[in-house]
Parts: C-alpha cells; structure tokens; sequence
C-alpha cells in the first residue's frame, strides 16, 4: 500500500465499498457469530492494507480471498474443527441474508443438523468454490478419503432436508 495521504485516503475508500462483502461473509461462515466475524473482518482489512495497491481488478474477489485465507488461518490456529454452524443453539434469523428465499433456509436449517467435518467439506467444495484436492489438503484427508467424505456428507444433507418439517 501506498505510505502517503492519498493512498491512505484510498484505502479507507476500498474498506467503505468492501466491508459489508467481507463481514457478510464471515457471518454466514461463523453461523452469525459476530464476535468471531468482527474479529475476523479486522485481520482481514490489516493483512490487505500490507498488499493494497489499488490496482486490483475485481476489489470483492480479492477480499474475499484475502478473507478465506484469514478463515483457513484461523481455523489452523485454534487447532480444532470449525463448528461453523452451531448443532445445538439456534441461528438468529436476524444475521441471514436478506435475499435468502426459503430454500435457502432450508439448506441452512439442515446444514445445522450434519456433523462438522460434513458441514465442512460441503461448505469448503461448494461454497467457498475450493477443488477436492484443496479441500483434502484443508482437512488433512487423502483425496480418496475427502471424495468418500463428500459423497456421505451429500447423503446426510439430502437426508436431512427429506425429513426437515414443511411449513
């Protein structure tokens, strides 16, 4: 980044435009866990204020990677399995995105249901767009072992939306 008043001024442009991206995105990873994604959300804006230059092509793909990559740090950190949506304590609908219909929903309430490394290798593949081999790597699995994973993670969710309660 640029060290004079001018780039200053441009990163806090670039943090304006980009802050509700990155922070919708850690709350829908964190399950609405707004300490989590507020904390997250800041190391993501100090680790891309060491590499903004202001030249990037397409600003939200390239917070969102910086992003994903503070999220994977994160989780490596802690040592432990994300349990990115709580199994027991239920969402608070305020935090869902205001453009989620009810399939959406219904995903969310059945993805809630599914054990962590599921709820993880479903949302690592599909969601966050990773190839099986990055996922296997992630999670520490043979790709062998992530694609079987994957195939039963894809199972249970299926499964669970089959047998959520209709409205």
């Amino acid at each position: 980044m640029k060290s004079d008043a001018r780039g200053d001024r441009e990163f806090v442009q670039f943090y304006e435009r980009t802050v509700d991206v990155v922070y919708g995105y850690f709350i829908r990873r964190t399950a609405g866990d707004r300490q989590m994604a507020e904390d997250l959300t800041q190391e993501t804006f100090l680790t891309a204020a060491r590499t903004y230059d202001g030249q990037q092509r397409n600003e939200n793909a390239w917070i969102v990677t910086v992003a994903r990559r503070r999220l994977i740090d994160h989780i490596r950190r802690t040592k432990s399995r994300p349990r990115l949506f709580p199994l027991s304590d239920p969402v608070d609908l305020v935090h869902w995105p205001d453009d989620w219909g009810q399939q959406e929903h219904d995903v969310f309430s059945a993805l809630r249901t599914l054990q962590p490394d599921h709820q993880m290798v479903l949302l690592l593949h599909y969601v966050d767009d990773l190839a099986l081999g990055e996922v296997a790597n992630f999670m520490s699995r043979s790709r062998t072992a992530t694609y079987s994973l994957l195939a039963r993670a894809k199972s249970s969710l299926r499964q669970a939306l089959e047998e959520a309660p209709r409205e």
